[in-house]
């Protein structure tokens, strides 16, 4: 993790950010992305990062920016404030329209431990909450209240079987009536009882 060598001045992918990269077959894959002018709804795949080969456009969810990817029982999931499910990366079906109905969820961080989805740190309708969001199946979601303070925006791992928590954002209300963000670097982690 030292020695960092480019590989090539640019690639053939149109330029554009806010996009979570997954790999899959052995190949680099993206869904959409913001360009600055444009939010796309395409996916392309790289088995080099240089060369990108659109694989579909105009997907069924949409155009999407942000939009985080993990693997659970044979399935990518795509997660954002709704979930979707393939199992080649081309083919979407729509698991829920809304993980927790009736709020915006964002700023959280998605991992797989012990056979389920677990999104850490989420903003709720714009605000903080200290709950983890947990799910088996994508459909249905069940929160639990975590022991932190409320926060998003936070970083987590898995690490010798174990979660792995820690950083993050709270805001609330400072001086004058504008948000103040209160920044944590604690670090919390979870095992299974044995």
């Amino acid at each position: 993790m030292k020695n960092w060598k480019p590989i090539a001045r640019e690639s053939n992918l149109t330029k554009r950010f806010f996009y979570h990269p997954f790999t899959f077959n052995n190949k680099i894959w993206i869904i959409g992305g913001n360009d600055g002018n444009t939010t796309h709804a395409d996916i392309w795949n790289s088995d080099d990062g240089i060369n990108w080969i659109k694989q579909a456009d105009n997907l069924p969810f949409g155009k999407r920016e942000n939009s985080q990817f993990i693997f659970l029982n044979n399935k990518i999931f795509m997660l954002d404030n709704d979930v979707w499910s393939s199992t080649d990366a081309i083919h979407w079906i729509r698991e829920t329209k809304e993980i927790i109905a009736d709020e915006s969820i964002f700023g959280y961080a998605p991992v797989v431990f012990d056979n389920r989805i677990w999104l850490l740190g989420c903003n709720r309708n714009g605000k903080f909450k200290s709950e983890i969001l947990i799910s088996d199946d994508g459909k249905t979601w069940t929160a639990e209240r975590a022991p932190w303070s409320p926060r998003a925006g936070i970083a987590a791992c898995i690490h010798q079987g174990k979660i792995f928590m820690t950083g993050g954002k709270y805001g609330g209300p400072g001086i004058a009536g504008q948000t103040e963000f209160i920044y944590s670097n604690d670090v919390w982690t979870l095992g299974k009882n044995k």
